[in-house]
């Protein structure tokens, strides 16, 4: 921040949200966060959430047959989990089979 009148910025100087932003990611990304986004209202969803597709792709794309328990380890998901992703996905391959798209 090139403001004279910003440098000691703390999160407690900053109003509502931003302040919550200040203080678990720095007075940097609020501010940055304000510049772009301001006049937006953001729902951040929880991290688990918002990475479960990228976890399920990783099960589907390594799984080997009998690597279960290694893909819930790798994921931080349950074997169970793993399991539900990996039938789900060949329920999704047998639909497709079931009405081919050309």
């Amino acid at each position: 921040m090139d403001k004279p009148w910003a440098i000691d910025l703390i999160p407690e100087d900053l109003p509502g949200d931003l302040r919550l932003v200040a203080t678990h990611c720095g007075v940097d990304v609020a501010l940055s966060l304000a510049d772009k986004m301001g006049g937006v209202h953001l729902y951040i969803t929880k991290a688990e959430n918002a990475l479960m597709p990228r976890k399920k792709k990783y099960v589907v794309e390594h799984f080997t047959g009998n690597n279960h328990r290694d893909l819930a380890l790798a994921t931080g998901l349950s074997e169970r989990e793993v399991y539900k992703i990996l039938a789900a996905t060949q329920e999704d391959k047998r639909q497709e089979a079931l009405f081919p798209k050309d």
